[in-house]
């Protein structure tokens, strides 16, 4: 976009041009006034059509909050609500239990109390009123703080301090479970990209991919894998997983029924059911480094997070490429890559089902694997 000096000089030729024609006498300076006139209501003018031009599309819509005739809105999520997707998610703050040495039985720790992990800085409050027992006292705690960051790595065992000691309390604790698992909310690619797949495959008329849109509208619930049934033809499977692999809750599953309920044709029966995790066992032999417990941490994850990775792939679901396959090569060349960054050795890696060697094993492509997915038992013999 020009500026406004830019547009200043422009208007003043052509003012100059035209009318210095028909009134050779009229003042220079007034061209110059009306020029700058001119001039700053073309660049408002230019910038309010811009950033309008912009709000007419998903992909450039604004994500902050702006004013228009007096009004505070959200573009984006004006988008997000016409094709029903929804405001942003937040953080989830992560909640977990500490046991502290107790002194005292009978007193009340409560609500609000604060813990510290010196660290992170990172403030927890207590969650209900607890009532101290002897020699140790759970409790719950809530991470101020949202998102994954609260969850301390699950560090079951990892120091909270007392902000305010106490005589019936020791001044730390120890973590001893998590309970809520704290994880990011939305950030603005994601937000835009989920309502860009709504706008690009709107949920309605019963193909594969609407089954999935209706149930994964439910909260907690991100993957969902729908079949046709092969006993009833016009009946519809769908399987449900979290979003760290841990069974759907009843009411989880009875909220992505009623949603799918809501939307479906009226001939289709529907089944919702949690996923079954088929478990295999990972041997990774003869590990050797200096730092022999970090390296066996960091290659598990390595192996747990390939193993999660996994899913059934559903056409019209799921996008290429396709991560439907379980091979034992592939993990192989995983963990060596990850020994090799951390300085680590190891004579290879071995993958069994039942003491029966895998090669390779197809998720949901079959009636005997549908709605399975799959998890690691890993060993260091």
């Amino acid at each position: 976009m020009r500026t406004i000096s830019e547009v200043n000089t422009a208007i003043i030729s052509q003012l100059e041009l035209e009318l210095n024609k028909v009134l050779p006498l009229f003042p220079k300076a007034a061209n110059r006034v009306i020029s700058k006139m001119l001039a700053g209501a073309f660049i408002l003018l230019g910038k309010y059509l811009g950033v309008s031009f912009f709000q007419m599309f998903v992909v450039t819509a604004t994500w902050e909050q702006i004013e228009i005739d007096g009004k505070f809105v959200k573009p984006l999520e004006l988008w997000a609500d016409i094709f029903d997707v929804g405001a942003p998610i937040g953080d989830t703050h992560a909640e977990l239990e500490i046991e502290i040495p107790t002194t005292a039985a009978g007193d009340t720790i409560k609500a609000a109390y604060q813990f510290r992990h010196r660290p992170s800085d990172l403030i927890y409050l207590c969650t209900a009123d607890t009532v101290t027992t002897t020699p140790t006292t759970t409790v719950p705690v809530q991470c101020t703080t949202g998102g994954e960051i609260g969850n301390l790595d699950a560090g079951v065992g990892v120091v909270l301090e007392v902000v305010e000691p106490r005589s019936s309390i020791a001044d730390s604790g120890t973590v001893s479970a998590l309970t809520v698992n704290g994880a990011d909310g939305d950030t603005e690619s994601v937000y835009r990209q989920r309502i860009l797949d709504r706008a690009k495959l709107p949920a309605e008329g019963g193909a594969p991919y609407h089954y999935w849109t209706w149930a994964t509208s439910v909260d907690g619930i991100p993957y969902a894998y729908p079949y046709v049934s092969t006993i009833i033809p016009t009946a519809v499977e769908i399987y449900v997983d979290t979003e760290d692999g841990s069974a759907p809750t009843a009411a989880q599953l009875t909220a992505v029924e009623n949603a799918v309920e809501a939307e479906r044709p009226v001939s289709d029966k529907v089944d919702v059911a949690g996923v079954t995790f088929v478990s295999f066992d990972v041997e990774v032999r003869d590990l050797d480094s200096k730092n022999l417990n970090d390296a066996k941490t960091r290659i598990t994850t390595v192996i747990k997070n390939y193993f999660r990775s996994r899913e059934p792939f559903i056409d019209g679901v799921s996008k290429l490429p396709a991560r439907d396959i379980l091979s034992s090569g592939e993990v192989q060349g995983l963990v060596m890559e990850e020994a090799a960054r951390i300085n680590a050795t190891l004579s290879g890696v071995s993958i069994t089902l039942a003491t029966v060697p895998v090669v390779l094993w197809y998720l949901g492509r079959d009636n005997q694997n549908r709605g399975k997915k799959v998890t690691a038992a890993v060993t260091y013999p």
